[in-house]
């Protein structure tokens, strides 16, 4: 009997899992290839080969990692941060940023160890930033090369529930600087230090420690600006609640923008506590019942719920934990959320890992718990619900180490599983994920066209390297959006050059082009751009060439030209030239 075949006309389901290599009778098999390794899927099925990176710069410590952040400031005006051990760095328009020949560079107080901690969101020039490990800071633009970061001074709270015990705090005075705050029991711990306290009718913030009954603080204004007033009239008072924030009960490790208000998320205390601050007013967290109020709720359910991510959605907060997804909202179409009104409800049961969810779509992509599955949520209409589908069912080894191939062997990270993710709108729409072992899979995505397709990119040779790995791997990544061109990726990639450990900054060239020569398919690539203006062209036997400066090319060079006007008979060729003077040469051989 002669052998039956189909046509492979496109790679809309990409790699293949293994165990599903025997799955010929599911329709998406005859999409699927088992190997797609440094090659890019395309939304429409095709499949190229993968672009090249540019070289950007060194990072300032190569023996040690560190991660890449976006600030966005607006369309035309992105940058892209190194984050390393206690500095920041800032790169735009494919360049370091200089001021006016240095670097510009911010000192931070985040260690090595608590770099990838940290979560972040922005609005206009300012970006505020959490880690859980230390006070919410925040990073502002002052201008095209100037940035300062400082810790952020909240108002009016937030604070844990109200005393309902009979310990009093007595202060020395119910207004200004440098009162004393009296506890009738052990209170207070030197961890205290920087926290707010709602003393009956004020506020107070602990500057200095005496012992576990004294300390130190100063009355905060109230929001309007005017002077503060415990107004306990120098009593005992039980009236009192601790701050929600501080090193001894532990800092928001989550953050984010959701209709007007700045929500906080997770402390050491309350791993399951959500904060959203005063509407418009990000920094203010005045409790109360009224709608402008800041918000303070603990998600609930009958499994451990940990906060791990915040993502805005169009109707919804979706907070992935380690319990599944929750949805915040109004519970009202159309109404935003407030103290009255809100709603927490938990979509699906699937748990999340602590890697920032990143959206496509009206959908929410993230990682499971085990580091080993990519999930996808939203809403499904055929369990008119909110669930999640596992796009790595067909392809469960891709956040893996792939079969008949060894994790890497230098670095601590060599375990399988995902590290970091970011997701591409343009040219399509994808997402890519830094796994534990320096390789990229790369999902791209089309729900309604049912294009589930993943590749995987692993980084070019090294020079000169150990003899162990003799690959890059890839560390870090940003991608940003660019006004009027594709998306631009970045990444810190490691490398062993010389037996010496070097990690770049670089940036993925582009993926299109539209003359043959564009395309750059080398890693940590640069390149030249210096182009000669042509003032004559003689066409003789052989051709000969007149420029306006002296060209610096000899004999046997290679040449090709673009962009000439009027003789255009020579845009797209390459020659072999001779009779090379200071501003002239001939074209010798035409190269096929």
């Amino acid at each position: 009997m002669p052998k039956s075949d189909f046509i492979q006309n496109n790679f809309t389901n990409g790699e293949l899992s293994p165990n599903a290599l025997g799955r010929f009778d599911i329709s998406k098999y005859k999409n699927s290839a088992k190997i797609i390794e440094n090659f890019m899927l395309k939304q429409l099925g095709g499949a190229m080969f993968r672009p090249g990176t540019k070289f950007i710069y060194a990072t300032k410590t190569s023996d040690e990692r560190s991660r890449l952040l976006k600030f966005q400031y607006s369309t035309d005006q992105s940058y892209v941060i190194e984050a390393g051990d206690l500095y920041f760095r800032f790169y735009t328009d494919s360049a370091i940023l200089l001021d006016p020949v240095d670097p510009v560079e911010v000192v931070t107080p985040f260690e090595l160890a608590n770099l990838t901690k940290i979560k972040y969101a922005q609005n206009a020039d300012t970006m505020y930033i959490a880690t859980g490990v230390y006070p919410i800071y925040k990073l502002q633009r002052t201008s095209a090369t100037t940035f300062t970061l400082t810790e952020v001074s909240f108002v009016r709270g937030p604070f844990l529930d109200t005393n309902i015990t009979a310990t009093t705090i007595t202060p020395s005075a119910d207004t200004g600087v440098g009162i004393t705050l009296t506890a009738s029991v052990a209170t207070f711990t030197e961890d205290h230090i920087g926290s707010l306290w709602r003393i009956k009718s004020g506020v107070a913030k602990i500057t200095a420690w005496a012992s576990t009954t004294s300390v130190t603080a100063t009355v905060q204004a109230e929001p309007d600006g005017t002077a503060g007033n415990l107004a306990t009239s120098l009593a005992a008072v039980t009236d009192w609640a601790e701050g929600s924030w501080s090193a001894e009960r532990g800092y928001p490790s989550v953050v984010t923008f959701h209709e007007g208000r700045l929500y906080f998320g997770k402390t050491t205390n309350q791993p399951n506590g959500v904060w959203g601050s005063v509407p418009f007013a990000y920094e203010s967290f005045e409790g109360g019942a009224d709608d402008d109020n800041a918000i303070n709720i603990e998600l609930n359910a009958d499994t451990v719920v940990s906060i791990r991510w915040f993502s805005s959605g169009p109707k919804s907060l979706d907070v992935g934990t380690t319990g599944g997804i929750f949805n915040i909202g109004s519970g009202a179409n159309q109404q935003p959320i407030t103290p009255l009104n809100i709603k927490a409800s938990r979509g699906h049961l699937f748990g999340a890992a602590d890697i920032q969810a990143k959206r496509l779509f009206n959908y929410v992509y993230f990682v499971q718990n085990d580091l080993q599955r990519f999930l996808e949520s939203g809403y499904f209409f055929d369990v008119d619900a909110n669930d999640a589908n596992d796009a790595t069912l067909l392809a469960d080894h891709i956040l893996g180490v792939h079969p008949g191939t060894s994790p890497f062997p230098r670095g601590s990270d060599s375990n399988p599983g995902a590290f970091e993710i970011d997701a591409q709108q343009s040219p399509n729409n994808r997402i890519w994920i830094i796994r534990n072992d320096g390789q990229i899979c790369i999902l791209t995505r089309n729900v309604r066209q049912e294009v589930n397709g993943w590749c995987r990119f692993i980084a070019g040779e090294t020079v000169s390297c150990d003899g162990e790995s003799g690959k890059g791997q890839f560390e870090s990544i940003a991608i940003i959006p660019q006004d009027g061109e594709f998306d631009q990726v970045w990444v810190i990639v490691n490398r062993i050059i010389d037996e010496t450990t070097k990690r770049f900054v670089e940036v993925f060239t582009s993926e299109d082009f539209k003359y043959e020569w564009e395309p750059v398919r080398l890693d940590s690539s640069l390149t030249l751009d210096s182009p000669i203006t042509i003032t004559a062209i003689t066409f003789t036997d052989p051709i000969t060439i007149t420029t306006l400066t002296a060209h610096g090319f000899s004999n046997g060079d290679q040449v090709k030209f673009d962009n000439i006007i009027g003789t255009h008979q020579l845009n797209g060729t390459i020659w072999t030239i001779q009779s090379v003077a200071t501003d002239t040469f001939k074209l010798d051989t035409e190269v096929t």
